[in-house]
């Protein structure tokens, strides 16, 4: 079993499917079976504009100030990914468990950026803090920062 994965990132978001293949492809064999669902994603794309309001996951929509239809690869990944698993014998993968969370606040501050409603954050948090909290540090370190000012 091979693992492939199927993403968008920005800077202020990112999105990611992970798909597993008993065929290993090249990274150029991968990219070219993408190629290949695009006739699968335009079809899916066609059905759901023609709804009023679709169910899916992602936003495309008619721009009538630009006069075109926007569609951003960060709406349709998923699809692309489901084009995968029904037309190339892809299989969504099945995690026993994930650990996933918020990564911008500085752990070693309680409480940055609110984020401390989130139990499993503030445990993990207070953990880091207990175990960091007389670290010594090379003076490199601290002129960084100084540089920064």
């Amino acid at each position: 079993m091979y693992f492939y994965s199927i993403g968008y990132y920005s800077h202020g978001d990112s999105g990611y499917k992970q798909l597993a293949h008993d065929k290993k492809f090249s990274k150029e064999e991968f990219e070219e079976i993408i190629f290949k669902s695009v006739p699968f994603v335009i079809e899916k794309i066609k059905e759901d504009m023609l709804k009023p309001f679709c169910d899916q996951n992602y936003d495309c929509y008619y721009d009538a100030y630009h006069e075109i239809l926007t569609v951003r690869f960060e709406a349709i990944y998923n699809i692309i990914a489901c084009a995968l698993v029904e037309n190339f014998e892809f299989k969504h993968l099945q995690f026993a468990a994930k650990f996933h969370l918020f990564g911008l606040p500085n752990m070693m501050i309680e409480n940055d950026l609110d984020n401390e409603e989130d139990e499993l954050y503030k445990a993990l948090s207070e953990k880091i803090r207990e175990g960091l909290q007389n670290i010594e540090m090379h003076p490199e370190h601290y002129e960084k920062f100084e540089d920064d000012e």
